[in-house]
């Protein structure tokens, strides 16, 4: 562990060597959880990405932590499972307007977090009240069908061939 700023008191950015933690990226949330050592307990409230380093913000609850001290880290699980939830509502999201308004439709940003998600798109015209409720009815249906869910790395241009 190495604090590389501290931001007050109570709040401090820490990296680590390795972490499990999701960094905020591409319009989805990072993961929060929390950070100990035999002498300090810290909340993790976000975790961003520079390069191939990751920057946990931390607040600090008790204790102090040194450079080389061995970390514990948790992540938040209910959180990251209500975050990967609405993130696979999006690609059902994209997937039930491409059936009703077309092919044409692309994702143009999103906002995923453990709370909501939206879904920002490209289409010639708003949409009629009769498409939204099909849409709604499609991403109802399958979120009710219970499909396993596929996960697959790979670079962003491979991803948008199979129709991502």
């Amino acid at each position: 562990s190495f604090p590389t700023r501290r931001s007050s008191d109570l709040n401090v950015e820490i990296i680590f060597d390795k972490t499990p933690f999701y960094a905020e990226s591409g319009g989805q949330a990072a993961d929060f959880g929390y950070i100990t050592t035999q002498g300090f307990k810290g909340k993790i409230y976000g975790v961003s990405k520079r390069r191939d380093i990751f920057i946990h913000r931390v607040e600090i609850v008790e204790g102090s932590i040194e450079q080389g001290e061995e970390c514990s880290l948790t992540v938040d699980a209910k959180r990251r499972e209500s975050i990967k939830r609405n993130h696979t509502a999006t690609h059902l999201l994209q997937a039930a307007l491409r059936e009703v308004v077309g092919n044409h439709v692309q994702q143009a940003g999103s906002m995923v977090d453990g709370e909501r998600a939206r879904f920002d798109f490209s289409h010639y015209e708003g949409l009629k009240s009769e498409e939204i409720a099909k849409i709604e009815e499609i991403v109802n249906e399958k979120i009710m069908a219970n499909i396993k869910v596929d996960v697959s790395l790979m670079k962003q241009d491979e991803a948008k061939a199979k129709g991502a």
